[in-house]
């Protein structure tokens, strides 16, 4: 009996530390920087899924700020400025950065 024991309780601690590191790789990183001579952003930034345009997921406070880093679920996203979109993908354990002015949007 303790045998069958020992095994099961492996064999759980086996699956919960592989779910674990599973976890942390449907989340990547969106960097949003300002690149102009004025040194902050405009004061909100929309962000969309891609599969529905129609709801914010997300207002974007950037009062003040030059730079913004955002954790994401992976997906494809759109982000708006005023009336300027710009569709993105965030990847897993991954950085997106986002650079934009008053003239455009730039994704590394």
């Amino acid at each position: 009996m303790k045998p069958i024991f020992a095994f099961c309780a492996i064999c759980l601690m086996l699956t919960l530390n592989s779910c674990s590191k599973d976890d942390s790789s449907l989340y990547g990183t969106l960097k949003i920087r300002y690149e102009n001579n004025r040194t902050w952003l405009p004061e909100t930034l929309y962000l969309y899924s891609l599969d529905n345009t129609g709801f914010v997921l997300k207002e974007i406070k950037t009062q003040n700020l030059k730079a913004v880093t955002e954790h994401l679920l992976v997906g494809n996203y759109v982000l708006e400025k005023d009336s300027e979109r710009l569709a993105f993908q965030i990847l897993p354990d991954r950085t997106t950065t986002i650079y934009y002015s008053d003239a455009y949007f730039k994704v590394e």
